[in-house]
């Protein structure tokens, strides 16, 4: 788990099997339950997550992190193995 610059909440890594394919998946979650709207990124070509761990804490924090922020490479596509 690699923590986010704001202190706030945490920026969460971890690596799930779709299919048999290793996939990272990159998300920041609101310290309480409120899961009304839950906000997905799916990268484009090359669908690296990687690249919008900081676009994906910005939205979190400019939605008073309120909101979870998910964003999920293309199955096969992980860095983190």
């Amino acid at each position: 788990m690699a923590a986010s610059g704001s202190g706030k909440m945490n920026l969460v890594k971890e690596v799930i099997s779709v299919n048999g394919l290793p996939t990272a998946v990159s998300k920041v979650l609101p310290q309480n339950n409120i899961e009304k709207h839950v906000i997905v990124l799916i990268p484009g070509n090359p669908g690296l997550v990687e690249f919008y761990d900081v676009f994906i804490t910005t939205l979190f924090d400019t939605l008073c992190g309120q909101v979870p922020v998910y964003a999920i490479s293309h199955a096969g596509k992980c860095n983190l193995v």
